[in-house]
């Protein structure tokens, strides 16, 4: 019998409106850095290759930046499933979200006893048009593993018995070795602890005792050893630094926070990259007006902790310790993604279901019973989140849709030019593909793939020797650089006579730096010499 009260009907509900709203993903194909890290990367095509994991190559055979293995390890599984069917990556995608919603509903218990309320927030998490972007790029799973094993570990905290604080580790561990933007999940206890001596916020809850925090010490001594002594990458990549100094980027992160913030209310123009070139020097209008957001976030935060609004300020300190790894303090890749926002989502759901019940609790009529015509509200919202998401999951249908769509919003995006110029060199389109490359360099010059990408286009038009020039240059940024190697030894084997020993040495130098140099092409070169 169909029960709000049944255990199993809400989760239940939760996991098919999960699919309900992201299902049109299914018939995606890969985009973004898909390609790069899934579609044409022949590394998951054995399981045998799995020991990769757990040496140094793993960095130049994955495409990852950092060590995410249990990521890499997904793509091993879901090769062995379904070849290189985009349909059965995106399937794996939703499931890992449509878990993580469930494990949300049980978490939100800890805090909330009404289960509508509990319900709503769930579904405020799942539908919310940021999860858009880890939900239906493939090479992003590693955002949405991070968030279901961070539940997880904390609703292993039940209780604090020998065989919960294992749990809580292992949990904790699996979420390190899917994103290091799990590592706040350490505080979360302490946060709890804090609020429980203060109001007993959680009903089934004991404050944790002493050897839980040993325990979690040792997970993150192991953790932070192996990520930043033994498996480090061999070349590390500079990145452009926001506002073009460390103090500079420290001074924007509450710039970053503020935008954070104005994307999970507002959802409503989001963008697959975010442009931040306009933000140069520490005291800027961006960085002063981070300053003051984030005193006014502390501010809100006492007169919360004040009131003794406990479970609020839970879900502030969420929002912002969960920030903090993605606050771009320490260069990344992007200054700003919402991929970043999904573990701080977690923490704005559990603000609208304070909202919601504070709402509820100006609406009780004399004699005790709830007006029941204020249940619709959240419901509104929710179809609001829910239309916009599906149609956001539109866009990153195709590379086309994708990056025609960020170009609308912001024309000065380096992937999204990179992105069109690939997809023209697909469609033959030469001449807009050059358009494309050349409109990115002026933005970029120090961009070997760039002009790798430009070279192709020169290969293709009969163009040789300013494709040579392209490659060279591009190997003058990153002489590690294999796709470059490869296509200089195309172009000198075409060329043909004293060029095919600059053949032979770049094909196979290719070939060291973990390129798939088709074997026919190998023999071709070794033998012409």
């Amino acid at each position: 019998m169909f029960s709000l009260k049944n255990k199993v009907t809400i989760p239940a509900l939760i996991f098919l409106l999960t699919f309900v709203v992201f299902g049109n993903t299914l018939f995606h194909k890969f985009t973004y850095d898909d390609h790069k890290s899934i579609e044409n990367n022949d590394l998951f095509s054995s399981p045998a290759k799995l020991s990769i994991l757990f040496h140094k190559g793993y960095f130049e055979k994955s495409h990852e930046k950092s060590y995410r293995p249990l990521v890499t390890a997904s793509y091993f599984l879901d090769c062995q499933l379904w070849g290189k069917n985009p349909s059965g990556y995106h399937l794996t995608n939703i499931l890992v979200h449509a878990i993580t919603g469930v494990l949300f509903f049980l978490f939100s218990g800890f805090f909330f006893k009404n289960i509508y309320t509990r319900f709503v927030a769930s579904l405020f998490f799942v539908f919310h048009p940021v999860v858009c972007e880890p939900v239906n790029a493939v090479s992003f799973r590693e955002d949405l593993l991070a968030g279901m094993f961070v539940l997880a570990a904390l609703l292993a905290m039940r209780n604090t018995s020998v065989r919960n604080v294992f749990l809580f580790c292992f949990f904790a561990f699996l979420a390190l070795f899917s994103k290091e933007s799990a590592l706040p999940v350490i505080f979360i206890p302490l946060v709890l602890y804090v609020l429980q001596k203060k109001g007993s916020i959680l009903a089934s809850w004991s404050p944790p005792r002493g050897s839980f925090y040993w325990a979690l010490a040792l997970v993150y001594v192991f953790y932070l050893a192996l990520r930043f002594f033994i498996m480090i990458p061999g070349e590390k990549e500079a990145y452009p630094v926001l506002a073009g100094s460390p103090l500079g980027a420290i001074a924007h992160s509450g710039y970053l926070f503020l935008n954070a913030w104005k994307t999970l209310v507002f959802p409503f123009q989001l963008n697959a990259d975010y442009v931040f070139w306009d933000v140069k020097g520490i005291f800027t209008f961006q960085s002063l007006l981070g300053i003051l957001f984030a005193i006014g976030y502390l501010v809100v935060l006492y007169m919360l902790f004040r009131k003794r609004k406990f479970i609020s300020v839970f879900a502030l300190c969420w929002i912002s310790l969960f920030f903090l790894p993605v606050s771009n303090m320490a260069p990344l890749t992007h200054p700003f993604a919402e991929r970043y926002l999904y573990l701080p989502l977690m923490g704005v759901a559990l603000v609208f279901g304070c909202l919601w019940e504070w709402f509820l609790e100006g609406f009780i009529n004399r004699e005790g019973s709830r007006q029941v015509r204020f249940y619709f509200i959240p419901g509104v919202v929710l179809l609001i989140l829910a239309f916009v998401s599906i149609r956001r999951n539109l866009v990153w249908s195709t590379e086309q849709t994708l990056w025609k769509a960020t170009l609308r919003r912001e024309p000065r995006s380096i992937p999204a030019l990179n992105g069109m110029g690939i997809f023209a060199i697909h469609s033959k389109d030469f001449d807009q593909a050059e358009k494309h490359f050349l409109r990115a360099l002026e933005l970029a010059p120090h961009d070997y793939e760039l002009r790798n990408n430009l070279a192709v286009v020169y290969l293709n038009t009969g163009r040789t020797g300013e494709a040579i020039g392209q490659l060279e240059q591009a190997l003058t940024l990153k002489p590690d650089y294999a796709p470059a190697h490869y296509n200089l030894a195309l172009l000198y084997y075409q060329r043909g006579g004293e060029d095919l020993l600059k053949a032979k040495r770049h094909g196979e130098t290719a070939v060291r730096f973990g390129y798939p140099v088709p074997k026919e092409f190998l023999e071709k070169i070794r033998g012409s010499n």
